[in-house]
């Protein structure tokens, strides 16, 4: 079902975001992804598209915080006052999946 919730906003989700280094990167968090190993399959096959609408994910990679949602909101927050903050996003996530789809 996680997979199919992506698959349907999939025609939302801007370019940029799907051609980038690990394909469409997924925050992942609450303890529902302890599961993994469980919902690893229904989760790939809910993202193979359904219709014209859905759009092909090429590459998906899940990502799990190290760091609290907060730092992400802080900086959302001073964008929007047109300030920058020297956020290392890579330095805040660690990979634990990433999938191709032939």
């Amino acid at each position: 079902m996680l997979g199919k919730h992506i698959c349907a906003l999939s025609s939302n989700i801007d370019k940029s975001l799907l051609e980038g280094e690990g394909g469409l990167q997924v925050v992942c968090v609450g303890s529902v992804w302890k599961s993994w190993d469980v919902l690893r399959e229904g989760f790939l096959r809910g993202m193979l598209p359904r219709n014209d609408r859905d759009v092909t994910i090429k590459t998906v990679t899940l990502l799990e915080l190290k760091q609290s949602c907060a730092i992400g909101a802080a900086n959302l927050g001073a964008r929007s006052v047109g300030k920058k903050l020297p956020v290392k996003y890579a330095a805040n996530a660690t990979v634990f999946f990433s999938h191709t789809f032939s």
